[in-house]
């Protein structure tokens, strides 16, 4: 393991910039799809003959190109939205069907009725199961045993992949983060819309100089709920004026911040952000997996960013996923337990034992934290008590 304090936290730099993408954007759609159907595949292998987590990666996910015509108080469709799960999937074990086509079906539609409440599978979005079991591996994807998945017993890395994770977040990170889930009722036990006008393709973007948070929100109004230019203008300063206390409180006073939504709605050329159904795949955009946010629920290019996309892989032995989560845990471990910013670089060569990381490297602000081996053996510890696949098939909705 190797420890180096030279690093100068973000929230320290002169400048900081931080998106994103909210649950219902194009892309943070695929990537939750992705996930949600490798999270039921991987339960239902638990559960059922298998009892191991079975190959599959669905980290392709396609999803847009809908076609919805909206004008005030009124929509109408043209044409559904697709959500095409591409990807492969073990089909059966010991000859028997799995029946991946409907656990693909389901947990998608399950996703969408979270996350775009608004659409309804056969109507305004259709979704196509394509995982394939195309590999040059015999028996990959139609084990016979558990002997043709070598995974389940001797977890290897799957690829050499780099994964960092950072903590804690900067003040930036927190109000950017969480004044898109401040657009969300998070009471029950899966979260919905707080606005019954307000769509879900939200993005928040800030930028910050010394003190001075900037923070722009693109927000989408539904069309149906709108009836003059009028009143999408007094709704959306409503909205400016809720959201800039909610950032003032989720500031604390670290930061003075001004909170701007859809700032492109007055004046010549004026362009309002309404949407039929809430997300713009309903007017030709596309999401696919790994085009948006971090693990962490954000953009931030100030950092280190993980080599790999997570979304939608095995969570029982994709070095990608593992890792990621791995060194997020490892991150907001040590931050809790000494009090310092760090981030955590996880990594091993394809094809050697996937735990523990052939190379780990913490790194954090000069003269702060532990001495290197109180460091090292927190680490190692925390290392040791990490449980694949256990503590990955858990839905963070908050990501």
């Amino acid at each position: 393991m190797h420890i180096s304090r030279t690093m100068t936290p973000v929230q320290d730099l002169p400048v900081e910039t931080v998106e994103r993408k909210g649950f219902g954007h194009p892309d943070t759609l695929a990537d939750g799809i992705a996930e949600a159907v490798s999270l039921a595949f991987s339960r239902a292998c638990l559960d059922g003959a298998p009892g191991a987590v079975l190959h599959h990666n669905v980290d392709k996910v396609y999803i847009g190109a809908g076609h919805i015509t909206r004008r005030y108080g009124a929509h109408e469709l043209l044409k559904p939205a697709v959500v095409r799960i591409n990807g492969r999937m073990s089909a059966s074990f010991a000859g028997e069907d799995l029946g991946i086509e409907r656990i693909q079906a389901e947990a998608a539609e399950r996703y969408l009725s979270v996350f775009a409440p608004h659409y309804r599978v056969g109507e305004s979005i259709v979704i196509e199961p394509n995982a394939t079991q195309h590999t040059n591996r015999p028996d990959w994807f139609t084990p016979k045993s558990l002997d043709d998945v070598p995974d389940a017993k001797d977890p290897r890395a799957s690829d050499t992949a780099l994964c960092v994770a950072h903590a804690p977040a900067s003040p930036t990170e927190h109000v950017v983060r969480e004044l898109e889930y401040a657009l969300w009722d998070w009471s029950g036990d899966t979260p919905r819309p707080r606005f019954s006008d307000v769509g879900q393709d939200v993005k928040v973007f800030g930028w910050r100089e010394g003190r001075t948070l900037d923070v722009t929100a693109c927000v989408p109004l539904l069309s149906d709920s709108v009836a003059s230019h009028d009143a999408y203008q007094e709704r959306i300063r409503h909205l400016e004026s809720e959201l800039q206390g909610i950032a003032d409180t989720l500031a604390d006073g670290r930061l003075d911040v001004r909170t701007r939504v859809n700032p492109t709605t007055s004046g010549e050329g004026y362009r309002e952000y309404m949407l039929a159904l809430g997300s713009c795949i309903e007017c030709g955009e596309e999401g696919v997996v790994g085009r948006g946010n971090a693990l962490n629920g954000l953009i931030n290019p100030l950092r280190p960013r993980s080599m790999e996309s997570p979304f939608g892989k095995n969570p029982a032995y994709h070095t990608g996923k593992v890792y990621g989560h791995l060194a997020q845990q490892l991150a907001d471990d040590v931050h809790e337990r000494f009090g310092v910013a760090c981030s955590v670089w996880l990594t091993s060569p394809n094809g050697f034992p996937l735990l523990p990381p052939r190379n780990v490297w913490i790194e954090l602000a000069p003269g702060e934290g532990p001495g290197d081996r109180e460091l090292t053996d927190f680490v190692q510890e925390r290392m040791a008590a990490f449980q694949v696949p256990g503590d990955l098939l858990v839905q963070r909705f908050r990501r």
